[in-house]
């Protein structure tokens, strides 16, 4: 059996700081038979501009020759017949934490979690799970069974959320039919479904003036004021909530902004604050102190938002907080057309991203087009 492994360079990118770089991977080649691995995000400055830029590519590049060997190692052990019998028989539960503890060190705390929760389903669905067991029919029972799921207030879990579980174990699995160890591909004519993501409603520039000039009951003071701000900045709620005293910084010329590192992508920003917005977060408390300490994940902030759009304010939509973010987004194209300044405010790393939080409307086109010159 003839085995190489050798390291691959992807198409490279500019991310939303401006840096250049190269995503990598692992190509495995098995008698001419290809398969490609991607490393969980690692990537290397393709122009090194300064000393931690260097320091980053020797770092990956240890890490990654590290992997090659040890893949080539195993696979030419598999190929000789020598690990196969006891890769077999081995739980699944420590193929799968080997692979995240391999590739895992710089994931971030959303994707542990993904993982954390597939393996509590994986033993849920099959204790003692070992990896001669893993076939195409298995995994198709395991994704059905990922469907089949209810969350704790007894609604089905979405397909998205499923699609999500199953990827971590597709990972592995399929680690081990590229490594030589399964001998047919566990995913073989396995698909999983998709549902329409839906779209959080967004307001328009009316309804958004008719919220602003609503009193929301006393006690909600602080809920509707974060929601709104969120219609300023595009913050996601997550954000609201991580957002303290200390993220509100003074330019030179003296404008207020806002420096965060957002929580769901790590991705540093920097927001330009309106007088509005500096309105909604109120008197300046201590550095450490939260700017909406009142704001939570609850169900019941959600109904207090919903309560007074519909309501108070008389717009017929069922908003969340994820509204505050469309609206943001929708607005800023709206009178600015800018989509790729807006990727940057919104910490996307691609505009493929950006593109999905806002919807196509033809009104917004109709003076453009009627206005352009004759030819």
């Amino acid at each position: 059996m003839k085995v190489s492994v050798k390291l691959y360079k992807q198409t490279k990118k500019t991310l939303s700081n401006g840096s250049c770089v190269q995503y990598i991977g692992i190509r495995t080649n098995i008698n001419g038979k290809r398969t490609q691995e991607s490393l969980g995000g690692k990537f290397l400055y393709p122009t090194p501009k300064n000393n931690e830029q260097r320091k980053h590519n020797k770092d990956v590049l240890a890490y990654v020759t590290y992997l090659i060997r040890d893949k080539q190692y195993r696979l030419e052990r598999s190929a000789n017949g020598l690990d196969d019998l006891n890769q077999l028989d081995k739980p699944f539960i420590d193929a799968y934490n080997e692979y995240r503890n391999l590739n895992g060190r710089e994931w971030k705390t959303a994707e542990n979690n993904k993982w954390d929760i597939c393996a509590k389903h994986l033993n849920a669905f099959y204790p003692n799970l070992i990896v001669r067991q893993i076939t195409p029919t298995l995994s198709k029972q395991f994704l059905n069974y990922l469907y089949d799921l209810k969350k704790r207030n007894g609604k089905p879990l979405s397909k998205n959320s499923a699609n999500s579980y199953m990827k971590a174990y597709v990972q592995v699995a399929k680690g081990l039919w590229q490594d030589g160890i399964l001998q047919k591909d566990p995913m073989h004519k396995v698909k999983t479904k998709s549902e329409p993501k839906e779209q959080a409603p967004s307001l328009t520039e009316e309804e958004l003036q008719i919220a602003f000039n609503t009193e929301p009951e006393n006690n909600h003071t602080q809920i509707i004021n974060a929601f709104l701000f969120s219609c300023l900045t595009g913050l996601r709620l997550s954000d609201l909530i991580k957002l303290k005293w200390d993220n509100v910084k003074k330019h030179s010329n003296g404008k207020p902004f806002l420096s965060i590192v957002m929580q769901k992508t790590d991705e540093p920003i920097t927001i330009w604050l309106s007088e509005q917005a500096e309105e909604l977060m109120g008197e300046p408390q201590q550095m450490s102190h939260r700017v909406f300490p009142q704001v939570n994940k609850s169900n019941y902030q959600y109904d207090i938002i919903q309560k007074f759009i519909m309501y108070y304010c008389g717009i017929n939509k069922k908003v969340t907080w994820h509204s505050g973010r469309h609206t943001f987004a929708y607005r800023y194209l709206r009178y600015h057309k800018n989509p790729v300044t807006l990727m940057n405010l919104l910490g996307h790393k691609n505009i493929e991203t950006t593109q999905e939080y806002f919807n196509y409307k033809p009104e917004d086109s109709l003076e453009e087009l009627i206005n352009m010159p004759k030819l």
